[in-house]
């Protein structure tokens, strides 16, 4: 079942809301487990193992954790609760609550949860105390290392001071020796059924962690100074799709702190001068309705309202939608949605998709939807611009390369950067992989503004040459009338030739009459 669609978010303590913590309760009474036979008080025994909202919420432990949801078609799945221990070599991540449907365990989804939480950030440690070797693998495979009671014997001080922060584990009996690490607990749950979920663990990598009995959990700890497992291409895609959900919501976030103050190339002056040589290039009827998809916080779609036209503008981020409304000057209209996906009640005397809406995802049938969406929201014969990052660009200046599609051994190499939240200058090639096949650029982007969790996660986007886009735009059923390389701020600059600044390129194009 794991092969469906499965959205993940992150979401700060602060932020939860009563009902996720219901449903967190909820899907924790129905899939954790059950009291053993000889649990006390007598009434428990055998029963499901229930915990209210309110406990959930206590295993933020006080702190600014993070609690990590998977979703399939708006139902929750899975969920992890993680605080935050700053210890002096460093901090941990450690999970305090995780919980995954059972028809979706063992298949990725509980270490994508994980991982969604910390992402690639360079911890000195992460952990978790479970009696489910599902939950032990899952953490083996969100941090890319083992649990080792050998390697976990090198770090007995930072193991009492990570234990001593845990109220549930502070002041337990541990036994921690080269085939065992476990704590007791006093937690009395069923373990029928761990032996045989052990096999299955045990399937492709050898049980370190020895055996548990009546009260204990396994306490597992990976380090960041341990060597790290590699992921099979499965795993590296579905972790890199994971992230890519983590990450837009990550930009949700720094628009709230509105980007256009620290991205010259975002600031209304230069929107202003771009849509004014679209309105004269495409051209653009006097007073026409306009969709703009993609319209982030609404700088052109004010533009162009300024203009007299009137604007429907599309965005995925209700953080950028509720700037965009809380700007908007008139004849603007601001809807949150899907851009490959959103249905629209009219259709449009022309539209626009600028900077890199197409090309955000590094699928090109993403991409492509969201073009073929856009034409079919236009009138017959419509006018659209939309503009794409240049491969060309990118291939002369970039350094790091692979060419054979397969990215993961060098990823290691490139630099993690905070690029895209401080200046959105994503063309720095001591920053970049490209993947020449593919045509994709992967970076390592920091979040330094998550509070307590610095978030770094892997991004991808695909880069585009003229021909790509002419196929993409006959199969969309438009017909292209111009397309050039460009640089912020100066659409009028439009030319084949790439220079330094021409990062971008626009393409001029109508829809078909038929």
């Amino acid at each position: 079942m794991a092969d469906r669609e499965i959205e993940f978010q992150r979401i700060q303590h602060v932020d939860v809301t009563p009902a996720q913590l219901q449903e967190c309760s909820q899907l924790f009474s129905d899939q954790y487990g059950y009291w053993s036979a000889t649990a006390e008080p007598a009434h428990l025994r055998n029963q499901p193992i229930k915990l209210s909202p309110e406990k959930i919420n206590s295993y933020f432990a006080g702190g600014d954790g993070w609690l990590a949801t998977a979703r399939v078609s708006d139902e929750l799945i899975g969920y992890a609760i993680a605080v935050r221990i700053n210890l002096s070599a460093g901090g941990v991540s450690w999970v305090t609550q995780f919980v995954v449907h059972k028809n979706y365990q063992n298949q990725l989804v509980g270490s994508q949860i994980l991982k969604s939480i910390w992402g690639d950030s360079q911890d000195f440690a992460w952990g978790i105390a479970s009696a489910n070797p599902f939950a032990i693998r899952a953490l083996e495979k969100a941090t890319r290392r083992r649990c080792s009671p050998t390697h976990m014997l090198k770090h007995p001080t930072a193991i009492n001071a990570i234990v001593s922060k845990i109220p549930y584990l502070d002041g337990m009996e541990r036994h921690l020796d080269q085939f065992r690490s476990t704590v007791d607990t006093k937690f009395d749950q069923d373990l029928s059924q761990v032996e045989s979920k052990k096999e299955i663990a045990a399937k492709n990598n050898i049980w370190t962690m020895g055996n548990i009995s009546k009260g204990e959990e396994w306490l597992a700890i990976t380090f960041n100074n341990q060597s790290q497992i590699e992921w099979t291409d499965k795993e590296f895609e579905a972790f890199t799709k994971m992230a890519s959900n983590i990450v837009q919501q990550a930009y949700d976030r720094m628009s709230e702190q509105n980007p256009q103050q620290n991205h010259p190339w975002a600031s209304p002056e230069k929107a202003k001068t771009e849509v004014t040589f679209l309105a004269e290039a495409m051209p653009l009827p006097a007073g026409c309705s306009i969709v703009d998809f993609g319209c982030g916080s609404g700088r052109h779609a004010n533009a162009l309202a300024a203009l007299g036209y009137q604007i429907t503008g599309i965005d995925f981020s209700p953080s950028a939608i509720r700037r965009a409304k809380s700007e908007a000057t008139g004849n603007t209209e601001f809807l949150q949605g899907d851009c490959r996906d959103v249905k629209l009640e009219r259709k449009f005397d022309a539209g626009i998709c600028l900077y890199d809406v197409i090309g955000s995802f590094s699928d090109d049938a993403s991409n492509q939807r969201i073009l073929n969406n856009l034409t079919q929201q236009l009138k017959p014969g419509a006018p659209l611009a939309f503009s794409v990052m240049s491969y060309d660009y990118i291939e002369n200046r970039a350094t790091n390369k692979v060419g054979n599609g397969n990215v993961r051994e060098k990823l290691n190499s490139i630099k993690a950067s905070n690029i895209m939240q401080e200046s959105g200058e994503i063309f720095n090639p001591d920053y970049i992989l490209l993947d020449t096949r593919n045509k994709v650029v992967y970076r390592r982007e920091i979040f330094d503004n998550e509070k307590n969790f610095r978030m770094e996660e892997i991004v991808r986007d695909r880069r585009y040459t003229f021909n790509d886009l002419r196929k993409m735009c006959k199969s969309a059923g438009l017909t292209v009338l111009a397309i050039g390389y460009i640089r912020a701020g100066a659409f009028q600059m439009i030319n084949d030739s790439v220079e330094e600044a021409t990062k971008e390129i626009l393409v001029l194009a109508k829809k078909e009459l038929v």
